[in-house]
């Protein structure tokens, strides 16, 4: 049977000292977990999805973020999300701040599955949370899917998997647990379901004032909007009528309603994310003096005839 959690040799689950949680830690619970097998590394069965990465630096196997966790981190409870048994955010820990990666994929396949991934790392004990669709790291309970429950580390291996809907997009964070104790480990995260490839959209729609921007790939339907506080929404949607329209699916928790005049090239789109109880709109005159996607500015208002 494979062992896919480690324990440090001293057996300091859970040991606390001067208020912080030491970095070898598996868990804050304290949970006893296995050791691994020297010198095996474990992936999830039938991997779609293998990232090879560097805490601090992401990887050059996939579109990545990275950042600071701000004064807090996921309580690591000892018990790994399943399909089968899906859990709601165990809570924050700690007053540390803490680096991670990011990494988002998307469920293309047109039915809600049930997504899998595993994280291997060779040092440091780091942590793997996944969420629907957007990470705050103000906020880490917020679009919280499932974690790993235990952290990864001295060659261990440790997974989770969740329950994903059609047309979502899931962010994998993984992450330090003491500060500045992870960065430039390297980790392997490999993941089974949620296959769909980095975001190239090849529409991008401003708000004239600097509300919103909605950037669409329109082969897929892969969409991304981002409102002026930088909160991020993903999906995939229908691109109908040659282009000139978009909107999101039922089952969708954001509602999304865009017109494009290719002729004209100006844009209009509405927005409502009920979960989130946030309402937006875009209104795009000039479609043709757009940034790149994820370059949202504060613009001057357009003048008024």
């Amino acid at each position: 049977m494979k062992s896919r959690r480690a324990i440090s040799i001293l057996v300091l689950a859970g040991l606390v000292l001067s208020g912080a949680v030491l970095a070898f830690d598996p868990n804050d619970a304290g949970v006893p977990v296995p050791e691994p097998n020297p010198g095996e590394v474990y992936t999830v069965p039938n991997a779609c999805v293998t990232i090879n990465g560097v805490l601090g630096s992401g990887s050059a196997d996939w579109a990545w973020t990275t950042g600071t966790i701000p004064g807090y981190r996921i309580f690591r409870d000892g018990n790994p999300s399943s399909c089968a048994s899906p859990k709601s955010c165990p809570g924050t820990c700690c007053t540390t701040s803490c680096a991670f990666d990011a990494y988002t994929i998307y469920n293309t396949t047109g039915a809600e599955l049930c997504v899998e991934a595993d994280l291997n790392v060779a040092a440091d004990y780091l942590h793997l949370v996944a969420y629907d669709g957007v990470f705050d790291p103000a906020d880490i309970c917020i679009n919280y899917l499932g974690d790993s429950g235990s952290s990864a580390g001295s060659g261990s291996t440790e997974g989770l998997s969740v329950t994903l809907p059609a047309g979502a997009g899931i962010v994998f964070v993984v992450h330090e647990n003491t500060p500045g104790a992870g960065i430039g480990d390297s980790y392997l995260l490999t993941v089974n379901g949620a296959c769909g490839g980095a975001f190239a959209p090849d529409l991008t729609l401003l708000d004239d004032l600097g509300r919103s921007e909605l950037c669409i790939q329109k082969s897929n339907g892969m969409y991304q909007w981002t409102n002026a506080d930088g909160s991020v929404y993903a999906g995939t949607g229908v691109v109908a009528n040659g282009g000139t329209a978009f909107w999101t699916l039922p089952e969708d928790p954001t509602y999304i309603y865009a017109t494009y005049d290719s002729r004209r090239k100006r844009a209009r789109a509405y927005f409502t994310n009920s979960d989130d109880a946030v309402y937006n709109s875009l209104v795009d005159r000039n479609t043709t003096n757009n940034p790149e996607c994820g370059s949202l500015i504060e613009v001057e208002p357009p003048p008024v005839y």
